[in-house]
């Protein structure tokens, strides 16, 4: 697999078991990976496409840090969570066809939802903004990102987990112990060759 691939692949199927050996190469590539894996996205289209904020179209606002996000994510959260209570458009086993959205998708956008205004309240400090604007202009945002700076409290769960021992290659490591430091690995528990 390629990284990316590997680690959606590792996350989003039940058939993947943990190995006796997992061997990363290309180990100085881990975070990025891992920040591009881990963030969090949200688009005014979701929004609209929901009605979650009435007639209005959205309008993502704009500020300089996750935290400052926390009350319109959870508005738009709450407004996510009573049409889910209250859905009573095609049934969980329909397909999304052409517009059509089915409460699967709605399901999914809460959950979504509920990830991001948990990790922004645990991890606020830890996450970056990155919005997505219409233009050059920067007149209107249309996807706004939230991306952890620090992963190495991600990098078990999302990658080590899936090996009893894991051999981590590259010929571009040049701190060692930062780099450990980075995909949160506890210096007693590895040997660097």
């Amino acid at each position: 697999f390629n990284f990316a691939a590997a680690i959606s692949f590792f996350n989003h199927t039940q058939n993947f078991k943990p190995r006796n050996m997992l061997i990363v190469d290309e180990a100085h590539l881990i975070q990025d990976n891992l920040t591009n894996f881990i963030e969090f996205n949200i688009s005014a289209d979701q929004i609209d496409k929901w009605s979650l904020l009435g007639h209005e179209a959205c309008v993502i606002p704009v500020y300089e840090t996750a935290v400052e996000y926390l009350p319109w994510l959870k508005m738009i959260l709450a407004n996510a969570v009573e049409k889910e209570e209250n859905y009573d458009g095609p049934s969980k086993v329909d397909i999304m066809i052409g517009n059509e959205v089915t409460f699967d998708k709605l399901e999914q956008l809460v959950r979504k939802l509920k990830t991001i205004v948990g990790e922004i309240e645990v991890y606020g400090d830890n996450l970056i903004v990155d919005p997505l604007y219409t233009d050059e202009h920067k007149i209107a945002i249309v996807k706004i990102s939230f991306k952890p700076l620090d992963v190495s409290r991600y990098a078990k769960e999302k990658l080590f987990q899936f090996g009893e021992k894991t051999v981590l290659m590259s010929a571009t490591i040049i701190n060692y112990g930062e780099f450990i430091k980075s995909v949160g690995i506890v210096p007693e528990e590895c040997v660097f060759i």
